[in-house]
C-alpha cells in the first residue's frame, strides 16, 4: 500500500509546507524538530487540513486533488489519527485510547464491545504496526 503526496503545498502561519513523496505503508515514520510541520502533514493526510495545491492518493483512491476539485471527507478516508495534545485520556493506556477511537465497523468481532474483545483487536493492530511494546503504557496527556 502506498500513500502518495504529489505537488502538495500547505500554507501555514510561519511557512509553507511543500511535499512530494511516497510513504510505503503499513508502516512509515515522520520526524523532525518542533514546528517543522509534522502534525500539519498528518492532519492534511487525514483530511483535517486542505492544501492549496497538489494531490494525495492512497493506492488508486484519490483523497485530495486540488486541480480536479476532489476532497474526500475525513470520515471516508479510512485513516486513523490520534492528536498529540489533550485528546488522550490519561487514565487509559495506549491500547485503550486507540481502540476507543475505532469506528463501529472495525469492532464487529467484539461482543457488546467487551474488554477482552478490545484487547484482542488492539493486540492484532499492535502486531501489524510493530508497536505492541507500547500498548500497555500509560499516556502522558495532561489537562
Amino acid at each position: 500500500m502506498n500513500l502518495r503526496l504529489h505537488g502538495v503545498r500547505l500554507e501555514l502561519a510561519r511557512f509553507a509546507l511543500e511535499i512530494d513523496t511516497t510513504f510505503h505503508l503499513p508502516l512509515a515514520g515522520v520526524f523532525g524538530p518542533s514546528g517543522a510541520g509534522k502534525t500539519s502533514l498528518l492532519e492534511l493526510i487525514a483530511g483535517l487540513r486542505r492544501p492549496i495545491s497538489g494531490t494525495v492518493r492512497l493506492d488508486d483512491t484519490v483523497l485530495f486533488d486540488r486541480a480536479q476539485g476532489l476532497d474526500l471527507p475525513p470520515r471516508l478516508r479510512q485513516i486513523g489519527y490520534v492528536p498529540q495534545d489533550l485528546a488522550l485520556f490519561p487514565h487509559l493506556n495506549v491500547r485503550a485510547n486507540l481502540v476507543l477511537r475505532l469506528p463501529p465497523c472495525c469492532l464487529r468481532e467484539r461482543a457488546v464491545h467487551d474488554r477482552a474483545g478490545s484487547r484482542r483487536h488492539g493486540n492484532r493492530s499492535a502486531a501489524r504496526t510493530q508497536c505492541h511494546d507500547t500498548f500497555g503504557r500509560r499516556t502522558t496527556a495532561r489537562r
